[in-house]
């Protein structure tokens, strides 16, 4: 299973912190494979941790996600 954990950024909060422990133990698990998004790529005080733990982060280039329409 993939799935994808979309965040505004990863700068110190609740959220973000929730991620950084989240993710890795998810990754752990064989049919399991977390990613994150990123909606800002300043001041991301997590994304080092994430990537030295193997999780992989792509950075959007849409920063508000109240931008994103479907048709």
């Amino acid at each position: 299973m993939k799935v994808l954990h979309v965040i505004n950024s990863l700068r110190a909060g609740g959220a973000e912190k929730l991620v950084d422990e989240l993710v890795p133990v998810l990754n752990g698990f064989e049919d399991i494979r977390a990613d994150v998004l990123i909606l800002s790529n300043e001041n991301n005080a997590f994304e080092r941790a994430l990537v030295e733990k193997g999780v992989n982060i792509k950075t959007s280039p849409i920063k508000d996600m109240r931008r994103i329409s479907i048709t």
